[in-house]
């Protein structure tokens, strides 16, 4: 008897999925507010998530203070989870830029949020190269703006500081 509850569950659970990921995958702003339990976004910034998520390219120039990196980093971390096996590549101006994406933002976002930290399997880092995998099959690579970061291949490219990247890269 307890078996089929458990199974009942599961299919319960399983058909949930079904409804709310084609929900969330339109409303990323709601999935970073509904299953991470973030609610320190400010509207405009809802707004910002949403277009990011709806258009092939998009680009925010703000002044400091707005939450630039911090809207990057939540994109990264709700498209990494929403989109089993998705790559993302994250770059900047300088090479510490980009990897202060990760160890001020997302391992922060992790201690913060348990359903975060739940979907993170390891954060690798190298000299060059820091890459958070997901338990899913997803990677978030930050790499430095160079000419050996070429080779690198992702579903969606997130230049922070494109104006300080050159253009020939």
């Amino acid at each position: 008897r307890e078996r089929g509850a458990l199974l009942n569950k599961d299919n319960q659970y399983k058909e949930g999925l079904k409804t709310w990921i084609p929900y969330w995958r339109k409303n990323i702003h709601r999935f970073i507010m509904d299953y991470f339990g973030c609610s320190e976004l400010k509207p405009f910034q809802n707004i910002l998530l949403w277009l990011m998520s709806r258009n092939i390219m998009f680009v925010y120039v703000a002044s400091r203070g707005q939450g630039k990196s911090l809207l990057v980093s939540w994109f990264a971390c709700a498209m990494a989870v929403l989109f089993p096996n998705i790559e993302i590549v994250i770059t900047s101006g300088t090479k510490g830029q980009a990897k202060l994406l990760v160890s001020t933002k997302i391992e922060k976002f992790a201690e913060k949020y348990p359903n975060l930290k739940k979907e993170i399997l390891k954060i690798n880092r190298n000299s060059n190269e820091i890459v958070v995998v997901f338990k899913n099959g997803s990677t978030i690579t930050c790499v430095s703006p160079n000419d050996n970061s070429r080779g690198y291949r992702g579903n969606i490219l997130i230049i922070d500081e494109y104006r300080m990247v050159k253009k020939d890269i």
